[in-house]
């Protein structure tokens, strides 16, 4: 895999795993994604958020994205799991690579309960081979399926949410995850204007502003954006929501990841100095000071504008006062 696809797939992956933290979230996509059956056994209401430590030592660099886990319906004190596994990109062996992570939970679950729980599978996709070419029952990896049937038996298939498949209505019916797999669904292909505007949207109607958060950053990095670009944008065509490019610019900062803020800067400055021409030099001043002057009124205190485009605070002061 190249540098630049594995980036992109990390991309896609952070954006599904910081949506499903939330419970809430959590909530709507098994709704529409388990049957009615698989739904009356389970206590939603219960619902977990695992952390992959279900995973042996020799498979943990291997976890599976979302584990999920349930109380069970049926007065008992079991547990049923979901595992949801997020693909970009399609894989003829996923099946495979599903069930060692079921019987890994399986394993997980007998060593600190006595006893076996229920795991569904569930596979999420996006990738720009549409629809999923591969089948999804583990049997069907095999060189010979025939006779692995006869060995194992007929095994079901996995569930399979194919984003590319649904139209905006059933998508929109997935309520907080809604926004997140519109936004997967357009990819770079899509206006990035109406997949802001579609996002505010749907997160307006059933998210919170913690879920606009992550497809807004999830854009900005799908379309190498810097802050200020994205603010410009939705100042521009959405005002009544930039203040939530604050709360990114924040997270952003806290990550480490202020150098998207200057890039737009830093070129127009070398090109002024390759260039040697007074003129250039002070466009790129102009566009500082325009950087500085945005940035202020989003909030961002003096010290976040100084780290952020490395000007001392007589230039800081010298560029509000323009």
């Amino acid at each position: 895999m190249s540098e630049k696809v594995n980036k992109i797939t990390m991309i896609h992956d952070g954006a599904f795993k910081k949506t499903l933290e939330d419970p809430a979230a959590v909530r709507d996509f098994l709704e529409q994604v388990l049957t009615h059956d698989q739904i009356s056994r389970c206590n939603l209401d219960t619902i977990e958020v695992e952390k992959n430590s279900f995973v042996t030592e020799s498979l943990r660099q291997h976890a599976c994205d979302v584990l999920i886990s349930m109380k069970t319906n049926d007065g008992r004190d079991g547990y049923i799991y979901t595992l949801i596994e997020h693909q970009s990109s399609p894989d003829k062996f996923i099946p495979l690579r599903m069930m060692r992570y079921i019987l890994a939970v399986m394993e997980q679950h007998v060593e600190k309960h006595k006893c076996a729980p229920v795991v569904i599978p569930v596979l999420f996709y996006h990738g720009a081979m549409r629809p999923y070419p591969y089948p999804l029952n583990w049997v069907d990896c095999l060189d010979d399926p025939e006779y692995g049937r006869e060995i194992y038996g007929e095994s079901k298939s996995f569930s399979l949410v194919d984003v590319s498949t649904l139209d905006d209505d059933e998508i929109e019916q997935y309520r907080r995850m809604a926004a997140l797999m519109y936004t997967m669904k357009s990819g770079t292909q899509g206006d990035l204007i109406e997949l802001i505007g579609k996002s505010i949207t749907l997160t307006d109607k059933y998210g919170s502003s913690i879920h606009l958060n992550t497809v807004l950053t999830y854009l900005m990095e799908l379309y190498q954006m810097d802050v200020a670009e994205l603010f410009e944008a939705i100042s521009t065509h959405y005002p009544s929501h930039k203040g939530v490019i604050m709360t990114i610019a924040e997270q952003l900062e806290e990550k480490g990841r202020v150098e998207g803020l200057e890039k737009g800067l830093e070129k127009g400055l070398e090109k002024g100095r390759a260039e040697g021409r007074a003129e250039e030099r002070q466009k790129a001043l102009a566009e500082t000071y325009a950087s500085v002057r945005r940035m202020s009124d989003m909030g961002m205190s003096t010290e976040v504008i100084k780290q952020a485009l490395h000007l001392s605070d007589e230039q800081i002061q010298e560029a509000l006062n323009n």
